[in-house]
This record gives structure tokens, C-alpha cells and sequence, in this order.
């Protein structure tokens, strides 16, 4: 890299050499030096310059080089510059209104984070061959009490024999617990809108499932 003199330096200059002058060749001799210092690119996508004992080398991205970067890369980056929780994992407990449902060999699993007020789940249910479904309205419990106001969040019903998904909404019930809300849907013989349960919107069997995921405001 080559560098000239501005017309602006030319003119002050061309009566002899001065202290502009001199600082001119002082900025060309430093970026001749520092362009020497630079390597030949040779790295490849993803990775950036890193300064290792005064050379630059191309360097892929390390946890390391972002401090305090958490052993837990699963973590969020609050914005206060701190590292927050990481998810974790919940068993949901899940009753009935009536005679109680019984997971058997069927799947039943959440996970969750909270930040502060603010806890985000994510919920799984999947029914296994021996599972039963007991009678009227599904609760599931949820991993931290909640402040008793009611919270929604989107969730999918899926009746596997048929191949088919329907929307539904998750809703808080109480300070511990949340139900799954149906709404209307005539194609299938629900009329009006209803809580999930043993025959609500179908009757359940074997690998049928819910899933949802809910935000909602800690006590």
C-alpha cells in the first residue's frame, strides 16, 4: 500500500523540507510497518483476525474470546451485559376433573426458563399404549406458580389415526396449573368450545398428542 502526499501537503512542502513534511514520511514508514504486520489472508468462512504474541492470524470463534461467556452455551444474554439462566427441565403433573387420567408408558416432559417475572415453557405430551385418559377436563401443572391472572399460549392437538393437527390454546387456570382450551370446530362434532379431555375434541389413543409452548408472569 502506497501512500501520497495531499496537494494541500505538496504545496507547504515544496519550499523544503519541514516538520509537516517529516510527518508525512513518519505516516508512510508506520503504514508500511503495520500493512507488514498484516498476514496474507488464508482463512476461511467464520472465522476473524485475532491478535496471538503481536501477529495477526485468522482465528475461529472460541467461547473464550466474549468474556464471561457462560460454560452453559444454552444461557441467554440479559441486557444488562449478564448471563441468565439456561432451560431446564420440568415433569409436568397432569390430572382430570373426574376420574384420574394415568400416563402408563406414554411421554410427559417440559421445559422452562425464568427470567426474572417472565417464565417461558415448552410442553410435551405424547400417549403411549398403556395410557388412560380418565374423565372430563385435563390439568397440566406448570414448573413455577404463576400470579393467578390468566396467560395464553398457542398449543397443537394431534390425532394420530387420523393424521390430523387442530389449533388450540393453552390457557392458565390457577396459580399452578394450566389447561388446553378447543374452540370450535363442526368438522369434527365439537359444537362449541371446550377444555381437552378424554373425548374432547376426539377421543385419545395411542400416540396422540399435545404440545404448547406459554409465557406467563411468576408470583
Amino acid at each position: 500500500m502506497s501512500y501520497s502526499p495531499t496537494t494541500w501537503v505538496e504545496k507547504v512542502t515544496k519550499v523544503g523540507p519541514t516538520n509537516l513534511n517529516k510527518l508525512e514520511l513518519g505516516v508512510q514508514a508506520t503504514a508500511v510497518v503495520a500493512d507488514a504486520a498484516l498476514p496474507t489472508p488464508a482463512g476461511s468462512n467464520g472465522q476473524f483476525l485475532k491478535r496471538v504474541g503481536g501477529v495477526w492470524v485468522p482465528t475461529s470463534f472460541a467461547a473464550s474470546d466474549i468474556p464471561n461467556y457462560p460454560s452453559d452455551a444454552t444461557k441467554l444474554l440479559k441486557g444488562d451485559g449478564t448471563w441468565g439462566p439456561s432451560f431446564a427441565a420440568y415433569t409436568p403433573v397432569w390430572t382430570a376433573a373426574g376420574t384420574a387420567p394415568s400416563l402408563g408408558n406414554g411421554t410427559l416432559s417440559g421445559r422452562y426458563i425464568q427470567l426474572g417475572k417472565l417464565v417461558v415453557l415448552a410442553f410435551t405430551f405424547v400417549a403411549g399404549t398403556t395410557t388412560t385418559f380418565g374423565t372430563s377436563d385435563w390439568f397440566f401443572t406448570l414448573p413455577v406458580n404463576s400470579n393467578g391472572s390468566r396467560h395464553y399460549g398457542s398449543c397443537e392437538l394431534v390425532d394420530d389415526s387420523a393424521s390430523t393437527g387442530y389449533a388450540a390454546v393453552a390457557r392458565v387456570e390457577n396459580a399452578t396449573q394450566t389447561k388446553v382450551l378447543f374452540t370450535d370446530d363442526t368438522a369434527i362434532g365439537v359444537s362449541e368450545a371446550g377444555f381437552i379431555g378424554s373425548t374432547v375434541p376426539f377421543t385419545w389413543a395411542t400416540l396422540d398428542a399435545v404440545r404448547f409452548t406459554l409465557m406467563y408472569e411468576a408470583a
